[in-house]
C-alpha cells in the first residue's frame, strides 16, 4: 500500500473505541490523523492552527452539535474549502448533509478501505480546485502583462 504522508485527516467522531480503531487504521495507512470526540474539540484543534485536508465526521450521538461544526466548517474563511466527509448509516442525515455542504457520505458500516479512499478523492478534487483558483488568479496578470506589452507596440516613439 502506498503511504499518504501529505495527508491530514481530522476525525471526528463521539465514539471512543470507533474513533481510536478508525485513527489506527489512517495512520498505519500513513495519514496523519488528528481524532477528536465533539464540536468544542475539534474546534480548540483547528484554532490551534491544524489544517486538514480532510474532516471526517459521525454525527450520530453529537446531534446538532455536529451540523453547527459542519455549518462553522463551511462559513469559515479559511476552512471553507476544507471537504467533509459524512459517515452515516441514516439516509435522512445523508440527505440532509447535502444542505451543509458535505462532500461525499460514507454509508455504515463501511469498510476501513472505503475511508481511505474517500480521503484520497477529496484530496485530489481539493487539490485540482486549488490549482484551479491558482490558475484564475494568475490569468488576469498574465493578460494585463500582454496589454501592456501590445499597447507598448502601439505607441508612437517619442
Amino acid at each position: 500500500m502506498r503511504p499518504h504522508p501529505t495527508h491530514d485527516v481530522l476525525l471526528v467522531d463521539p465514539d471512543l473505541e470507533m474513533r481510536a480503531c478508525r485513527a489506527f487504521y489512517l495512520q498505519m495507512r500513513g495519514f496523519r490523523v488528528v481524532a477528536t470526540r465533539a464540536a468544542d474539540d475539534t474546534l480548540r484543534e483547528l484554532r490551534a492552527g491544524f489544517r486538514p485536508c480532510v474532516v471526517l465526521t459521525d454525527p450520530r450521538t453529537s446531534g446538532a452539535a455536529a451540523w453547527a461544526l459542519i455549518d462553522y466548517l463551511r462559513t469559515d474563511s479559511v476552512l471553507a474549502t476544507v471537504p467533509l466527509v459524512l459517515v452515516t448509516h441514516d439516509p435522512a442525515q445523508a440527505q440532509q448533509s447535502e444542505c451543509h455542504g458535505v462532500r461525499e457520505c460514507i454509508a455504515k458500516p463501511a469498510t476501513p478501505q472505503s475511508f481511505v479512499a474517500a480521503i484520497e478523492r477529496q484530496c485530489r478534487r481539493r487539490s485540482g480546485e486549488v490549482q484551479a483558483r491558482e490558475d484564475a488568479r494568475m490569468r488576469p496578470t498574465e493578460v494585463s502583462l500582454r496589454r501592456s506589452r501590445a499597447n507598448d507596440l502601439v505607441m508612437p516613439p517619442p
